[in-house]
Parts: structure tokens; C-alpha cells; sequence
């Protein structure tokens, strides 16, 4: 059963506000880029780590040793990570609690996230719940070919009628539609999150 992360970080020490990370090559979750992998943007507390790349949002939670531990470096982490390409992104939502940190919620592959952002970083906040926004209408827009495909793949399987006078054999129309199956696929489900390079810092 999926959690709230920051709930989880609660049980392992107070929830403190994620700030905005400046330096990218500082987030935690460098150690576990793939190869072609890069940071777009990234949230962090000594608690938790929230990193968006270009595959994937990489999740880490702080197990800490002590109750004396105040740095990131002394913490455990657990992590994790939930790729766009079979991960889409829905109800996203900014939430300004009066005079206290805002917050991003969403979630992903129906995980629920919610991100406790400092409000010394409300604009790049509001900009990158943007960011959230525009790549969840994407992927529900190419989540949306995909199914037409699907459907249209099935009623013209019912519709199909080989005779031997066709010039086609069944195997050949089966690896053209296979092809036609694996290329639609991968147009509406690209590894890279569409238009998220745009808002890169």
C-alpha cells in the first residue's frame, strides 16, 4: 500500500522544509542517475530528497542513526524511484497554508507525493508545479493516442479478412502490425518527459 512521503520521513525524525537545490551535483540522488540520466530539478531537507530527472522522479527518505543526527551526510536514505515512461503524474496541486511553507502535491503511478517547500522559494515552487503540470497533461494526452491505438488495433483485427488471394501471408501482416504496435508505443510513451527540458535550471 502506497504512503504519503512525508509522512514516512515523520516516523524517522521531524519533517522539515525542502528547499529548492541551487547546485545539482549536490542532490543525494547523483549516485543513482542511469546512464543518459540527468537532474532537471530537485527538492531537499535533511529528511528528504525529491529529484526530478529527465526518466524519472528519484525519491529518497532519511533513516536517521540518532536522534542527535543534523546533517544530510550522517542520515540513511531510502530510495526510490517512478519512471515517466510507465508512471504518469495526476492531480497536481499548489498549496499556500497561510503564512507557513507551501506545498506541492501530486501523484505518480498512484503513489501519493506531498513536497514541503520552504516559502522563501514560493516563485520557483509555482514554476516548477507548472513543470508538474504541463508533463501530466502531456502524458495524459499520449496515454489518450495510446488507448485510440489499441482500440483501432482491435476493431480492425475484427474487421480483417485474409483470403489467399490477398498477397499478404499472416505472418507478414502480423510483424507489420507487431512494428506498428511498438512504434506507436514508444511515440506516446518517451522515456524523456515532454517540454520539462524547457523549464531546466
Amino acid at each position: 500500500m502506497s504512503m504519503m512521503m512525508k509522512s514516512k520521513a515523520a516516523d524517522s525524525g521531524p519533517v522539515e522544509a525542502c528547499s529548492v537545490v541551487q547546485h545539482l551535483t549536490t542532490c543525494q540522488a547523483v549516485k543513482f542517475l542511469l546512464p543518459e540520466e540527468q537532474i532537471l530539478f530537485s527538492f531537499q531537507s535533511i529528511n528528504e530528497e525529491f529529484t526530478f530527472t529527465n526518466f524519472a522522479l528519484i525519491k529518497m527518505t532519511s533513516r536517521r542513526t540518532s536522534a542527535s543526527v543534523l546533517s544530510r551526510a550522517e542520515c540513511k536514505y531510502s530510495t526510490s524511484r517512478l519512471d515517466f515512461k510507465t508512471s504518469s503524474i495526476e492531480d497536481v496541486r499548489y498549496q499556500t497554508p497561510g503564512r507557513q511553507d507551501v506545498e506541492l502535491r501530486f501523484t505518480i503511478g498512484g503513489e501519493y507525493v506531498a513536497i514541503n517547500i520552504a516559502r522563501d522559494n514560493e516563485q520557483d515552487a509555482q514554476l516548477y508545479y507548472k513543470v508538474l503540470l504541463l508533463l501530466s497533461r502531456a502524458q495524459q494526452e499520449r496515454n489518450r493516442e495510446w488507448e485510440f491505438a489499441r482500440l483501432g488495433l482491435e476493431q480492425s483485427a475484427k474487421a480483417l479478412r485474409l483470403t489467399e488471394g490477398s498477397g499478404q501471408t499472416l505472418t507478414k501482416q502480423a510483424n507489420e502490425t507487431l512494428q506498428w504496435l511498438q512504434e506507436t508505443y514508444e511515440r506516446t510513451h518517451p522515456t524523456v518527459p515532454p517540454r520539462v527540458d524547457h523549464w531546466r535550471t
